[in-house]
């Protein structure tokens, strides 16, 4: 049964990036792998907590103390539903709720129940494997969409994304991509370019940070590792994701801020060799297209600059106005319960509501869940990415490599994860915001226990 557990962790966090196709679908509510997993994975734990000797230990660090804090908001946020709303509400908070606490219930096992690190190392290198094959896909389908070929576009079954107004039932569940001329922004296996394009970011960032920190990469093949890491680069750039760019420059910058020096120069010629590839890579994009990826980022910021919140200025599929009106739907809404917030899942259905869902889950949370779900959330970060830096500074006390490895990189997923949840749009109850965090709390849990299990073979 403990492989089969392992293999059940490590298969929800893994499948997260492909929550848009369901099994079937109940009221609504598409059935993913992703949750059939997770409801297996609660059952065998539950049986092994009954039948076996085995326990769960929780250990209250200041991040897990926010995740509670987190949890209780969750509960609080019903109070306003339930005392001023009408039926439909009261159903969605009720529905929204059950899905939320079944999510992170997860997360709550990864930091309770002993993971090893090697399943966390198996998925990273599932990740880097399955990278290869989207990526291969993304560059395909920038000649399929101009051409019309098959498969340029795939059709999602997932009904929920119907429900958030990712797609509209008419578009039969079909990818979203903004065209310019015969350039169509690439989204892979994704619903959406930006998808693509955080999915990359993590690639990139588990291929280069090992190697800037001097630690044992996930894989030993070096043809591997840069295929990988090309491909990840090409299709950061044709997915056209200023949110990608983004979170490519946090990453970036956190290097700068806390790896040695003597590993700068390490960064900056992959830099060097990235932009080279970049050029290359938009040179041969312009010839076949005639339209410069490199130069609509141009054209998007200068939009940006020029225009500000004025759509007329921006250039075509700017979100950044509808971002900011969001964010304005969401404070007006908060307002009207400030301390618990109008309820979980309960965001489309205020009057002040002009759009299906909120583009920065940060202003959700503080929507839906008050100032106190937000304080839990701002606490939570915080603490995640103190606790991970911390990490990184211990890792050289690590034997295993795997164990130094994932310690040196926590601080980087935590720094993802929390641009995540910022600034991007996402569903506050869905599994790929909470299975980031169960795995960093899990790795955060076995740094602990060895550090403690050191100490006392230190005092004997």
């Amino acid at each position: 049964m403990t492989v089969l557990l392992s293999f059940l962790f490590g298969f929800v966090v893994f499948s997260v990036f492909f929550e848009m196709y369901q099994i079937f679908e109940i009221a609504g509510f598409g059935v993913t792998p992703t949750v059939i997993a997770s409801f297996v994975l609660y059952a065998l734990v539950l049986l092994r907590l009954i039948f076996s000797r085995t326990k769960l230990e929780i250990q209250l660090s200041y991040s897990i103390k926010f995740f509670f804090l987190f949890a209780i908001a969750g509960i609080l946020s019903g109070l306003y539903p339930l005392a001023y709303a009408h039926g439909p509400i009261i159903i969605q908070y009720l529905k929204s709720s059950a899905h939320f606490y079944s999510v992170i219930i997860f997360t709550f096992l990864c930091f309770s129940y002993k993971i090893k690190n090697t399943v966390w190392t198996k998925v990273l290198q599932a990740w880097l494997v399955v990278s290869v094959i989207a990526n291969v896909y993304g560059i395909y389908q920038l000649v399929a969409r101009a051409l019309d070929l098959p498969l340029a576009w795939i059709q999602f079954n997932n009904s929920a994304l119907t429900m958030r107004g990712a797609m509209q039932e008419e578009d039969a569940f079909q990818q979203i991509s903004i065209q310019f001329q015969d350039f169509y922004r690439s989204s892979s296996f994704f619903t959406e370019p930006s998808g693509l394009a955080f999915f990359n970011i993590i690639v990139i960032t588990l291929l280069i940070v090992p190697f800037i920190q001097k630690k044992q990469p996930f894989f030993n093949s070096k043809l591997f590792l840069i295929i990988a890491f090309v491909l990840s680069l090409i299709n950061l750039l044709i997915a056209y994701s200023l949110t990608g760019l983004a979170c490519l420059a946090c990453v970036i910058i956190t290097i700068f801020l806390i790896e040695n020096k003597e590993y700068i120069w390490k960064l900056l010629g992959i830099i060097a060799i990235g932009l080279a590839l970049i050029v290359i890579s938009d040179s041969i994009v312009e010839d076949y297209t005639q339209v410069s990826p490199v130069g609509l980022f141009e054209n998007r910021l200068s939009g940006i600059k020029k225009g500000g919140l004025n759509k007329s200025k921006q250039v075509s599929g700017e979100s950044l106005t509808d971002r900011f009106n969001s964010g304005q739907d969401a404070i007006r809404i908060w307002q009207r319960s400030p301390i618990v917030g109008v309820g979980l899942g309960t965001y489309q259905y205020q009057p002040e509501a002009r759009y299906p869902f909120i583009d920065q889950l940060s202003l959700q949370t503080l929507a839906e869940t008050g100032i106190i779900g937000f304080i839990a959330l701002i606490g939570m970060l915080s603490t995640t990415l103190f606790t991970s830096y911390r990490l990184k500074k211990l890792s050289h006390l690590c034997d295993s490599p795997e164990d130094r490895r994932l310690n040196g990189i926590a601080i980087y997923m935590a720094v993802i994860y929390s641009v995540n949840y910022l600034f991007i749009a996402n569903s506050l109850i869905a599994f790929p915001i909470w299975t980031m965090l169960g795995m960093i709390f899990s790795i955060h849990r076995n740094a602990s226990v060895l550090q403690s299990s050191q100490s006392t073979a230190g005092s004997q």
